[in-house]
């Protein structure tokens, strides 16, 4: 499931980085990190299938994901 979202998510126009992250001391714990142009980019993202199938799915086992979103300095 990840794997497909990661490698469709990097063919978007407008992704810059997106990458899959696992907790070590704890496996089942996963973060994505995502760098993206701007929000219109990020907006588009959200409306991919890709996207929508995994939110679906998470959905299944979690009630809220938490989504930061940080904007770079430097």
């Amino acid at each position: 499931m990840y794997k497909h979202l990661v490698a469709e998510t990097v063919k978007e126009t407008g992704c810059i980085a997106y990458e899959l992250f696992q907790e070590l001391n704890n496996p089942n714990s996963l973060t994505l990190i995502e760098e993206w142009e701007d929000m219109q980019a990020l907006q588009r993202h959200t409306q991919t299938p890709h996207f929508i199938t995994l939110v679906e799915q998470l959905s299944l086992f979690e009630k809220e994901l938490p989504v930061l979103i940080y904007k770079k300095l430097f």
